[in-house]
C-alpha cells in the first residue's frame, strides 16, 4: 500500500482515537485502509482536506461506530484494556523497583570495595 503523508496522517487519526482494539475494531480499521488507500490510488495527491471532506471527520467516524456497538461488548473491550494497561503498569513499577534495589546494592558493594583498597602503604626501611 503506497499512500501519500497525508492520507496516512489520516489514517493515523482514526487509528489512535479508537481505545480498544478487539476483532472489530481491527476490521474496521482495515476497511478504512483499503479506502483511504483507493483513493489514494484514484488521485496519488489526495490532500487530508479532501479526504476529511470525502469520508468524515475520525473523531465522527469512531462515534459513530461505537453508537452502533453493542454495549456488553464495548464494556468487555474496555474493562480487558484497562486490566491489561494495570498490568503492564504494574509490571514496570515492579522492574523499576527492582531495578533500583539492584543499583543500590552494586554501589554500596563498590564503595565497601573502594574503601577496602590501601590508598598508601607505609614501607619502613631498616
Amino acid at each position: 500500500m503506497k499512500i501519500n503523508k497525508d492520507s496516512r496522517k489520516y489514517y493515523k487519526e482514526i487509528r489512535t482515537i479508537i481505545p480498544s482494539r478487539g476483532k472489530y475494531e481491527k476490521r474496521l480499521l482495515k476497511t478504512y485502509e483499503e479506502k483511504i488507500s483507493e483513493l489514494n490510488e484514484n488521485k496519488p495527491e489526495i490532500s487530508y482536506e479532501e479526504l476529511h471532506n470525502r469520508m468524515g471527520d475520525p473523531t465522527e467516524i469512531i462515534n459513530d461506530y461505537y453508537d452502533g456497538v453493542d454495549t456488553a461488548y464495548l464494556i468487555k473491550r474496555l474493562r480487558t484494556t484497562k486490566c491489561i494497561r494495570t498490568s503492564l503498569l504494574t509490571l514496570l513499577i515492579a522492574v523499576l523497583i527492582v531495578a533500583v534495589i539492584y543499583l543500590g546494592v552494586n554501589y554500596k558493594i563498590y564503595y565497601d570495595i573502594v574503601d577496602a583498597l590501601p590508598v598508601y602503604q607505609e614501607i619502613t626501611i631498616e
